[in-house]
C-alpha cells in the first residue's frame, strides 16, 4: 500500500476525533460505594469530575447495562477496600450523573 501525503493528512485530523472519546480522570480514592437494586453502582471519589457536563459530579454511575459491569464494579470495591488510588474514565450522563466506563488501579493513565 503506498503512503500518500493525502492519506497521513486524513489519519492526523482523525486523530484528535478518536482521542475525545472519552475522558481519563487524575488520581483519586474511592470513598463510598452504593448498589441500587435495579443494579446500577453510584461511587463517590476524593475528587469526582464531570468532563461532559452532566447536571452534578455529586456522584458517579456505575451503569448495570455495561457490558463489563462486573469488573468495573469489582475493580471499584478492590480500590476502596484498598485505599488504592484509581483513574476513572468517563464516557457521558446516565440521568444526572457521570458514567464511569473503565477503572485503573494502580492509577498509570
Amino acid at each position: 500500500m503506498k503512503v500518500t501525503g493525502k492519506s497521513i493528512l486524513v489519519a492526523i485530523l482523525l486523530l484528535p476525533i478518536t482521542a475525545s472519546a472519552f475522558t481519563w480522570g487524575n488520581q483519586v480514592n474511592i470513598t463510598g460505594i452504593y448498589v441500587y437494586a435495579d443494579g446500577d453502582a453510584i461511587i463517590r471519589t476524593s475528587a469526582n469530575q464531570n468532563p461532559d457536563n452532566c447536571i452534578t459530579s455529586a456522584y458517579l454511575v456505575i451503569s448495570k447495562d455495561s457490558v463489563n459491569f462486573k469488573m468495573l464494579y469489582s475493580s471499584a470495591l478492590a480500590a476502596y477496600t484498598s485505599g488504592k488510588t484509581v483513574s476513572i474514565n468517563y464516557d457521558g450522563c446516565k440521568g444526572n450523573y457521570p458514567i464511569v466506563n473503565s477503572v485503573a488501579s494502580p492509577a498509570i493513565w
